[in-house]
């Protein structure tokens, strides 16, 4: 089974391939608040692996972009006067 080693590919409870990873919590509220993308990649882990790529792809654009925007935040050493 090639799903295994695919990243943040799960089956869900009607037996489909679902793309699902988590957005990070600084930069959810650009995504409206949610806490995680999903996506169903197909019914058969044909159709899994055709789609994955486009997917996958298309979720981490959208999560760098988001990044690019909401720099992390840095921990200065240095007390504040």
């Amino acid at each position: 089974m090639v799903i295994n080693t695919m990243k943040y590919v799960q089956r869900d409870q009607n037996n489909r391939y679902r793309y699902r990873r988590g957005i990070p919590q600084r930069l959810r509220i650009l995504f409206n608040g949610n806490r995680e993308f999903v996506k169903v990649l197909g019914k058969t882990e044909e159709e899994a692996l055709k789609n994955f790529p486009a997917i996958h792809s298309h979720f981490d654009k959208q999560l760098k972009s988001a990044a690019a925007l909401i720099p992390k935040t840095s921990k200065s050493t240095t007390p504040s006067p």
